[in-house]
This record gives structure tokens, sequence and C-alpha cells, in this order.
């Protein structure tokens, strides 16, 4: 059953979207498997091996995709490692904040199978609400 890997590239920029928008994936042609720099595919919410909400997959779609799908159930390793390497590469011209944490894999429906904890957690808003109540619970005020 073919599977696809990838790798979420959250941080680029809006030329490089919409240039894959426009003009479809971008075939990356010295490595020794297929990697396509694309729009990840469709995953449904709550659906797959891992479930994903639908914040986490809103924030999926709204990046770019580092992909590769096969075949060889043996090669699952070897797939990953070429990811990595691609990833290292663009790390190195456009450094990023998540570099190497949003992976993903799928099976032959787009189900998910394996996902990072980050990918879960895409979508989450924390914002400052803990930090406050930390803060006003714990400061110490000056004696008038």
């Amino acid at each position: 059953m073919a599977k696809t890997h990838l790798i979420l590239l959250r941080s680029c920029s809006s030329d490089l979207i919409q240039e894959v928008r426009n003009n479809g994936p971008v075939l990356f042609p010295h490595v020794p498997i297929p990697i396509v720099l694309s729009q990840p595919p469709t995953i449904q919410s709550g659906t797959g091996r891992v479930p994903l909400s639908q914040e986490s997959v809103r924030e999926i779609e709204r990046s770019l995709a580092l992909s590769c799908a096969y075949e060889d159930r043996n090669s699952s390793e070897t797939v990953r490692h070429q990811l990595q390497c691609v990833t290292i590469a663009l790390q190195l011209v456009k450094p990023t904040s998540d570099f190497l944490n949003l992976w993903i894999l799928l099976d032959g429906n787009n189900m998910t199978e394996m996902v990072a904890r980050d990918v879960s957690d895409l979508g989450k808003k924390i914002g400052p609400e803990p930090y406050l109540n930390y803060q006003q619970h714990n400061c110490l005020l000056r004696p008038t």
C-alpha cells in the first residue's frame, strides 16, 4: 500500500506559496527518490490513526509540504532521511523555528498514520492567559 511522508514548511514566503498554487509542485531532481514541494494533500479532521483537530488541519492547509510517496514497506526510513536532507538544504537558505518538527505519515487514503506532536498542537491558541494568571497570583506587592 502506498504511503506518503510529509514535512510541513510553515514560514514560506507568500510568493513561493502563490508560485506553487499557480504552477504546481516543484520537483527536486537531484535526490535519489522523487521529492516534491507542493500544497499538502487534503486531510480530514478526526480521521485516521491519529485524528487531528479542525484547527490543526486548517494550519496544515496554510502551509507547504515536502512530500514523498512510496510503496516499499522497508524504505520508510530511507524516505524520511531523504526528506530530512532536502529540509536541511532549505533550512540553510531560509531558517525556520519549527525545523524538522512538523512531519506526518499518511496511508494510501490520505489518512494520518503517524504525526509529530507539534503537528497535533498546530492551531491551539495558548494566548497570554496562563502566564498572566500566574503573574497575578505570584506577584509581590510593595508595602505602601
